[in-house]
């Protein structure tokens, strides 16, 4: 009785082990617009606003598409692999281009081509002078991006030359007036 007692709080204590990370992702669309993913025959809408997000999901790639009701717009077909990290897009109408999504981490562009999806990525800028602590961050939440150096933002300056002063002689208007006094003597007694 001792040994299957044993065996069975060794087999619980492990399992958390060898269990897989689930990851989300997370959708909405720019203009709060209202839209559905189809996945695997299973049609999950967004709520009023355009949110919706996909719980639960293992390290793969997924293929999808998404629709918007009344068909204000045909679906557009997606391909998304997780990559051992959660994500959140914005559907974007990019005009002659058609939907794309925008990725809010890696501020990577995903076009739908009608038959997949073309990533237009930015290389990730890794930081090799992280420091001890975030590394050791990183390992321990499982999140490769900590490691991920900002970029700075550039700002576009516009140079200006420097305008010299208009030299002009100064003018100098004098008036003059002529007072005439005329005095009147009195007499003092």
């Amino acid at each position: 009785m001792k040994k299957f007692l044993l065996l069975f709080l060794l087999g619980t204590c492990t399992t958390p082990i060898f269990s897989q990370k689930l990851y989300y992702l997370y959708f909405q669309t720019e203009g709060n617009q209202a839209f559905f993913l189809r996945m695997d025959n299973k049609v999950m809408s967004s709520n009023a606003a355009g949110y919706l997000i996909l719980p639960r999901l293992v390290d793969s790639t997924y293929n999808f598409t998404i629709g918007f009701p009344q068909n204000k717009f045909p679906e557009q077909p997606f391909t998304l692999a997780i990559g051992q990290k959660d994500h959140g897009y914005v559907l974007k109408d990019f005009g002659a281009k058609g939907w794309g999504l925008f990725d809010l981490q890696t501020l990577a562009i995903i076009m739908n081509t009608g038959g997949g999806a073309i990533l237009e990525k930015k290389p990730r800028n890794i930081d090799s002078g992280a420091t001890a602590f975030t590394r050791i961050l990183a390992k321990v939440s499982d999140d490769p991006s900590l490691l991920e150096k900002p970029e700075p933002e550039v700002v576009a300056v516009k140079e200006e030359k420097p305008v010299a002063p208009k030299v002009t002689e100064p003018s100098v208007i004098v008036e003059t007036k002529t007072i005439k006094l005329k005095i009147i003597g009195k007499q003092l007694l």
